[in-house]
């Protein structure tokens, strides 16, 4: 967990509401990242979200993609962005199922930014065009 420069980033976002506890929340984001620390309070704490006192932000960047993940949350908030799409319904679905799972009443709202999709294919055609000529360049020595 970081922080990286975000400027010119397209986030899409998920945003879950209701009457779950900071531990729930928690637990349920460590079903889908399980590099997240056991508690809670390891996480650091950030600013206000809507509004909210948020208690809790996890940064992460895929090491090949570059993909950002930013996850801020507190008791009864969740907000998730990701400049990828697929990341967003990964983690909508994967929380919207634990909760399910524990019958805990939450709701779900989408922000999918449009240019965020081709933003992310054209970076990730970067990436892949510098890692094929790494293995070009591996392959010459």
């Amino acid at each position: 967990a970081g922080g990286g420069d975000l400027s010119g980033a397209s986030l899409s976002s998920v945003q879950f509401t209701g009457s779950f506890s900071l531990y729930q929340v928690h637990d349920w984001i460590r079903t889908c990242l399980p590099d997240v620390p056991q508690n809670p309070t390891s996480a650091v704490d950030s600013e206000d979200v809507e509004g909210e006192k948020v208690t809790r932000q996890l940064w992460f960047e895929n090491v090949l993609t570059k993909s950002v993940l930013i996850v801020r949350y507190c008791a009864g908030l969740a907000v998730i962005e990701s400049d990828s799409v697929s990341t967003i319904a990964i983690m909508r679905e994967v929380v919207s199922a634990e909760a399910n799972r524990r019958k805990v009443a939450i709701n779900i709202k989408f922000s999918i930014d449009p240019k965020s999709t081709p933003r992310f294919l054209r970076k990730l055609d970067r990436r892949l065009h510098e890692h094929g000529a790494l293995a070009k360049q591996v392959e010459l020595v």
